[in-house]
């Protein structure tokens, strides 16, 4: 079983940390500085028995990209599809989120492969630039 754990900080790195030690398939999920600096540097986990540094998988890619890389749908409509869906209900919109749910949906349904966009296409279709 693979566990999710959002918010890598001080308590959601050492909760990772802890069952990664012990054997467990953890994904630590966080803002894009965490996630650099682990990915960089490993996780540090620092106990009352000691120090461990744990390795990371530099080549991992978020569930997004690896269902288009199998051909398979996306659970894109589940999380952008949501905020666009709050939005409305808000009296509002959530343009980026709409856009990227159907440039996800578009390709799962055409079963193209991740990396189609750079960052900097995307940024631009996004309006972003």
């Amino acid at each position: 079983m693979r566990t999710i754990i959002y918010g890598a900080g001080a308590i959601g790195g050492g909760v990772g940390g802890h069952l990664a030690r012990s054997g467990h398939d953890v994904i630590l999920m966080s803002r894009t500085g965490h996630v650099k600096a682990i990915n960089e540097q490993g996780l540090r986990l620092v106990t009352p028995g000691g120090t461990t540094q744990g390795d990371t998988d530099r080549g991992a890619r978020n569930s997004t990209w690896q269902s288009l890389a199998r051909g398979q749908t996306v659970e894109t409509e589940y999380l952008n599809g949501e905020i666009v869906r709050l939005a409305k209900q808000l009296g509002t919109k959530a343009p980026i989120n709409e856009q990227l749910l159907k440039i996800s949906d578009e390709m799962a349904k055409n079963r193209e492969p991740p990396g189609k966009y750079t960052p900097a296409q995307l940024s631009a279709i996004l309006g972003l630039k």
